[in-house]
């Protein structure tokens, strides 16, 4: 019997439910990526992520934060929120040390997650700084 389309898609929702306990009991968020098929076998990535029981977000370690904010120069803390020139509301959530060009990741009031340059937040920082007199 050949895998098809509708099998997988069956499977992927399958899945979803029976990881749902595990989820909930360590915590974590699985994922199951884009299958590959073909009549035999199928493969796939799965991602398993930790996450806050309360609020369902990813769990930020701030000391790993402070410290990779210290070495590229970010000046602002985790939670700061500005308005882009769109009238976002974009709030510094993490940093991703894998990503040499944007690793600052913003967070959304729309629920997207966003990934910017240290020099693009900190030009926001500046620009939303009062004047000094």
């Amino acid at each position: 019997m050949a895998f098809t389309k509708e099998q997988l898609k069956s499977f992927r929702s399958d899945f979803e439910l029976a990881t749902k306990e595990l989820s909930k009991k360590y915590g974590v968020k699985i994922q199951i990526g884009n299958i590959t098929y073909n009549e035999t076998s199928f493969t796939s990535r799965l991602t398993v992520e930790q996450i806050d029981g309360t609020t369902g977000d990813k769990k930020i370690d701030l000391k790993k934060f402070d410290l990779y904010k210290q070495l590229l120069g970010l000046n602002c803390d985790q939670g700061y929120s500005f308005r882009d020139s769109k009238g976002l509301s974009l709030t510094v959530f993490d940093i991703d040390s894998k990503k040499y060009k944007n690793p600052i990741v913003l967070k959304c009031t729309n629920g997207k997650e966003y990934v910017a340059s240290v020099d693009y937040v900190n030009f926001m920082v500046m620009k939303n700084q009062p004047a000094v007199k």
